[in-house]
């Protein structure tokens, strides 16, 4: 929800408007607009060229296969629609990481450095 919702109104218990209710699941049409207003695999479908512009070779998209906020589908998802518009970047996927107990095993980050660097060159 981070990503794509407004912060919630004053006195709401949760800090960010959900696009369903939390009680019911009811759709909340206006919260869910926007969460389309800033979905960037739908973006970068309608708007190609920019996407290019914007994406091509500057995205690195690393995810656990075993993430606990679901982002793993997501990014993959992301990852592949990329893919179907010729949009290059760099996904990687790691096998039994969650969000980021990936980040202390020490051939995972030489491997991320090293791939950064590359970028800059």
């Amino acid at each position: 929800m981070a990503a794509f919702s407004p912060r919630a109104k004053a006195g709401d218990s949760y800090p960010l408007a959900s696009p369903f209710d939390l009680e019911s699941g009811k759709l909340m049409p206006d919260i869910w607009k926007q969460w389309a207003d800033n979905d960037q695999l739908l973006w970068s479908q309608n708007h190609r060229e920019a996407a290019k512009k914007v994406f091509q070779n500057r995205l690195v998209l690393i995810v656990g296969d075993k993430d606990e906020f679901g982002l793993y589908e997501t990014t993959k998802a992301f990852s592949e629609g990329l893919d179907a518009l010729s949009i290059a970047h760099l996904y990687r996927e790691i096998p039994g990481a969650g969000h980021t107990n990936y980040l202390d095993k020490q051939p995972f980050v030489s491997e991320l450095w090293s791939t950064l660097f590359s970028l800059t060159q």
